[in-house]
């Protein structure tokens, strides 16, 4: 079986391992001779304001105007209306608009912690009290 999809073209072996994904040598096989080709350039690490500035400009070739019509049509929310927001549309209004710091900081401000928050603990000891006193207090609320 090997030496079949050695003979078969990149292209031909990428679309026998999508008709055959279960498959597993003809996918080392194709992942193999992909890798094998790819540049072994490394880059260096940049700022996120660099990379920012890079991401923003592959945008605009690709997509002439289109990050100054949307940060135009962007406009901020008032705190007001912020308030009348439930927490799904708070969360996506905070996606589509990462630079309104008082947006996020209204969200994780009004956040409700489903849960306790506990120290570190320092001790099997003090892990096995921890555990027998959640067990407890689930066992309580069964009860009632």
């Amino acid at each position: 079986m090997r030496s079949e999809l050695e003979k078969m073209t990149q292209a031909e072996l990428r679309a026998y391992v999508v008709a055959n994904r279960q498959d597993d040598e003809a996918f080392h096989l194709w992942a193999d001779r992909a890798t094998a080709n790819a540049p072994k350039t490394i880059y260096p690490p940049v700022s996120l304001e660099e990379a920012e500035r890079i991401i923003r400009s592959k945008i605009e070739a690709q997509n002439p105007g289109f990050l100054a019509d949307r940060e135009a049509n962007s406009q901020p929310c008032s705190l007001t209306e912020l308030e009348a927001m439930s927490r799904s549309e708070l969360r996506a209004y905070i996606i589509d608009h990462p630079k309104h710091t008082e947006a996020f900081h209204y969200f994780v401000d009004t956040a409700k912690p489903s849960s306790p928050l506990y120290p570190p603990v320092t001790s099997v000891e003090e892990m096995e009290r921890l555990v027998q006193e959640w067990l407890e207090g689930n066992q309580d609320q069964s009860q009632s």
